[in-house]
């Protein structure tokens, strides 16, 4: 009998044994009689069996004994297969090329997206693009009226201007008062010590002329005292005569006895009376006055030097005051330098905003408007987002990796996309390092797979299926991965060695859906168990079914096997 097994090499030849649908064909046979019916077991109305039920009943004993027959005839082929040895399905190692492959797909996303703000307040102008539309490198997106900021431009280049001079008059007048300081602070030092030195030369002067006039006071003083001396000698000598002249003369005695002694005495009386007038005449008019016409005007001039002095001195005092207040401290100054680049920086921004507008906004690559949210003549606020353009250059896709293909994942590994029918040569640009849920929950991570050469083909967000290499071998024994179990001790598969079923520890490499490479246990040519349909145990009796031909099964009869 001819294989029901429709397989790409060769398959295992069943034994030629009676079969199912051979049974079931007799039976169909009975069944197809138009004469089978269900049997009509009412009696007539008089209570007695009608011929047609004689006739179904002699039907009905004879189906009996058909299926009699087929129920030994199954019982005796089931108590011959208990007692043969079984026979397994088995296929032949070769040698090949194989390749490990991580499958999946994902959307197209861009890996450049680049979302443009405005870089001034304006207005915007007539814009051509809309959202989806596909732009290139080059192409302008989008335009800005300039009038208002032509104005502002030119508003803040002349406050600059005028804050400079400001800044510039304030920094000359705090120069010049520094110097008037410096000049004052010399003169007040200097005027100081002259009005000290002035002072101190006065006050010699004033020295000299009353050492000069006290030296003359203190002469003229002796000479008044000799001449008291000499007034009092001569009262003292009057009192003696005075005396004399008494004794001369007693109260009421005549003088005649005595007279010439008498006329002497009198006469010595009146002369020192007139010496001693002389002397007191001479007392008031002693005075020897001090020559200081010299010194006098000397300290005259001294004096009036000194109130010039003093005069120059409060002047400058002054011009320091005044100095002081109009100089810039160093707090004053950056304040006044700040706000003179405020002014500065401001008016350059102008000119700089101006001549964005004035350029507008260019696409720096090529790619897709994604998102667009301003129309023409709306008013444009400085930093607002107003388009989203994501490359159509630099595009990958995002693949979800299970876990169990974690391990095999590389940055770099070479991938085929295929979008829309056209395939596309890429690589692994990136493996995102937090796991996600998927709509199961179960951890999976994300990779990017890069697009090396994208085209117009190119669409962002449609799928692409991703086939992902990442290990090969060619030239190596393959086996099919069905033969290939495992268990605690490591990978194995079995083989019919003299009709014993016998386990072989294999070390397995690259493998494929299909195929596995068997880098040591078994070798090309011979053949591995691949019938895993009934219970398999090392050390059992087991026969190989031989290996022929592929050829065509139908469904029907793969079906009738199956049953």
């Amino acid at each position: 009998m001819k294989s029901l097994f429709n397989k790409k090499s060769k398959v295992n030849e069943l034994p030629d044994v009676e079969t199912n649908e051979e049974i079931n064909a007799s039976v169909s046979d009975v069944a197809d009689t138009e004469d089978f019916e269900l049997l009509d077991i009412a009696k007539n109305s008089k209570g007695v069996k009608s011929p047609l039920r004689k006739k179904r009943i002699i039907k009905w004993c004879i189906l009996g004994g058909i299926v009699v027959i087929i129920a030994v005839v199954l019982i005796i082929y089931s108590i011959s297969a208990k007692n043969a040895v079984p026979m397994i399905s088995v296929v032949e190692i070769e040698t090949g090329d194989v390749e490990e492959t991580i499958t999946g797909s994902g959307l197209v996303n861009s890996e450049l997206t680049k979302t443009y703000f405005s870089p001034v307040n304006s207005t915007i102008g007539d814009i051509s693009i809309k959202k989806g539309d596909s732009v290139k490198a080059g192409d302008k997106l989008i335009p800005f009226n300039t009038e208002d900021l032509s104005l502002e431009t030119e508003k803040a280049a002349l406050t600059a201007i005028a804050n400079d001079e400001g800044y510039q008059q304030s920094l000359y007048e705090s120069q010049k008062a520094a110097n008037d300081f410096a000049i004052a602070k010399n003169n007040v030092a200097t005027y100081k010590l002259l009005i000290i030195a002035q002072r101190n030369y006065i006050n010699d002067i004033t020295a000299s002329i009353s050492g000069k006039t006290n030296t003359l006071a203190d002469s003229a003083q002796c000479a008044r005292d000799g001449i008291q001396k000499k007034i009092n000698e001569k009262n003292d000598e009057l009192t003696n005569k005075r005396k004399a002249l008494t004794d001369l003369a007693p109260s009421g005695t005549p003088v005649s006895a005595n007279l010439a002694s008498y006329t002497q005495v009198q006469k010595d009386i009146d002369d020192l009376s007139n010496e001693a007038a002389d002397l007191s005449s001479s007392l008031s008019s002693v005075y020897y006055p001090a020559n200081t016409v010299a010194e006098s005007r000397q300290l005259a001039e001294a004096q009036t030097l000194l109130s010039d002095m003093q005069s120059y001195l409060a002047k400058d005092e002054a011009k320091m005051d005044a100095a002081e207040k109009t100089m810039l401290d160093v707090h004053a100054r950056e304040q006044l330098k700040a706000n003179n680049e405020v002014s500065q920086l401001t008016a350059e921004q102008a000119q700089d905003a101006l001549a964005k507008a004035s350029t507008g906004i260019y696409a720096d690559f090529g790619g897709i408007i994604s998102e667009l949210s301003v129309v023409s003549g709306a008013p444009a606020t400085k930093g607002a987002a107003l388009l989203t353009l994501q490359s159509t250059e630099d595009v990958m896709v995002d693949v979800t990796i299970s876990k169990y293909n974690l391990a095999r994942l590389k940055l770099g590994q070479k991938a085929t996309v295929t979008i829309a029918g056209k395939t596309y040569e890429g690589s692994v640009s990136r493996i995102n390092g937090i796991a996600t849920a998927n709509s199961s929950g179960a951890p999976v991570i994300t990779a990017e797979v890069h697009i090396d050469t994208p085209d117009e083909g190119i669409y962002l967000g449609v799928e692409g299926k991703v086939v992902i290499h990442t290990n090969e071998a060619k030239g190596v024994v393959l086996a099919p991965v069905e033969t290939i179990n495992s268990d605690m001790s490591g990978s194995f598969c079995y083989v019919i060695e003299n009709n014993v079923l016998v386990r072989r520890d294999v070390e397995t490499g690259v493998s494929s859906d299909t195929f596995i490479e068997i880098k040591k246990g078994v070798s090309a040519g011979e053949l591995l168990v691949n019938d895993y349909t009934t219970p398999l145990t090392e050390g059992m009796a087991a026969k190989a079914l031989p290996i022929v031909e592929e050829e065509a099964v139908s469904d029907d009869a793969i079906d009738t096997l199956k049953e």
